[in-house]
């Protein structure tokens, strides 16, 4: 698996983005029993623009989940957690896997 470093936004257009994006967090982190159903039925959950930090808690605290789960344009975020811009073009930085 390649790891590719691209723009995927602007800043302000991240927290806009961001701000109608907290039903995918809440589905990877705390499913209701339907969703677990659904995954449970062999549903895969594509995941895109997630934080890194976020990908990470839930690699760690839903490992029974792994194989429902796929991420895409996740957000690379520095040290303090929020996402890290490209000083060169201004743009958050995302991860791809090129699945």
């Amino acid at each position: 698996m390649s790891v590719a470093l691209v723009g995927a936004a602007a800043a302000d257009e991240f927290d806009l983005a961001m701000a109608g994006e907290d039903w995918q967090r809440n589905r990877l982190l705390a499913p209701s029993e339907a969703q677990r159903a659904q995954e449970a039925e062999g549903a895969v959950i594509i995941y895109q623009g997630l934080r890194d930090v976020d990908v990470e808690q839930a690699m760690n605290e839903e490992f029974d989940r792994l194989e429902h789960m796929m991420f895409v344009d996740t957000v690379v975020t520095n040290a303090d957690g929020e996402p890290a811009i490209d000083p060169d073009t201004g743009r958050v930085l995302t991860e791809s896997d090129d699945c």
